[in-house]
Formats: C-alpha cells, structure tokens, sequence
C-alpha cells in the first residue's frame, strides 16, 4: 500500500496507489467532491 494515510475518505482509492497517481488524483477528486457538493 501506499505510505500515507488515506486522509480523504472522499477518494479511499488513494490508499493503493503510486505518490505520482496519488497527486495526479488528488486534483481529481477535489473536483469530485465539489461536484458532490452540487449534486
């Protein structure tokens, strides 16, 4: 697993992926959030 904790229960996929994935997701699911925000 990846070495940091999953602080954004939002995107639980963090826990198993890359550093490289995890700040190219990070961007992703903020913008997800914010889309849950709306829905």
């Amino acid at each position: 697993k990846a070495p940091f904790p999953n602080s954004n229960p939002i995107c639980p996929e963090l826990i198993t992926i890359t550093i490289r994935q995890y700040f190219s997701f990070k961007g992703k699911c903020s913008l997800h959030k914010n889309s849950n925000d709306f829905d």
